[in-house]
This record gives C-alpha cells, structure tokens and sequence, in this order.
C-alpha cells in the first residue's frame, strides 16, 4: 500500500506496508532532507527527469517506402535496455 502527503502544493508517494507507518515517516523524512541539504521529490518527477535524461533507444535505420497508397517513412530502434528492434512507419 502507498501513502501520499500533501506537500508544497503536490503529492509526495512512500511505498509502505501499511498507511500509518508511512504518514508518521514523513517527518523524519523531512528532517533528515534537511539536515543533508536534500530535496524530496515525487517519483512522477523523478520520471520526467528520466524521461527527459536518460537515453533508452537510438535510432538505427531509415528509409522511404513508396506504396500504392502512398509514400511511408519507416524508422528503425534499438532498445538500448534489452537491445531488441523496434519499427515505426507513418505518412510522409
């Protein structure tokens, strides 16, 4: 079970076994982030940073596929986590 904390005008998630621990460990939270000069984040920020920083994917191979239906854009990825390839194609 999470808890969540109203904190400086967002929510602030703690996974813990059980709301009661969770909502009286959140001073000590604070605390300790202040004694160390810390910043408590969300995990939605901590992923939004991930997203905008960390590199999952490059982009492989391109190419024009004309079709009778048109010309379509293929582009090729390699997952950099697990290192399969991935396809996308759309309209030129």
């Amino acid at each position: 079970m999470s808890t969540a904390i109203e904190a400086s005008g967002g929510r602030r998630w703690y996974a813990q076994p059980d709301d009661l621990i969770g909502r009286r460990r959140v001073p000590d939270l604070d605390r300790y982030c202040v004694k160390h000069g810390l910043k408590m984040i969300t995990v939605a920020d901590l992923i939004a940073y991930r997203r905008l920083h960390d590199k999952l994917v490059e982009r492989v191979a391109e190419a024009q596929m004309p079709t009778k239906f048109g010309d379509f854009a293929v582009v090729g990825f390699r997952s950099l986590v697990d290192d399969k390839h991935h396809g996308l194609h759309g309209f030129s």
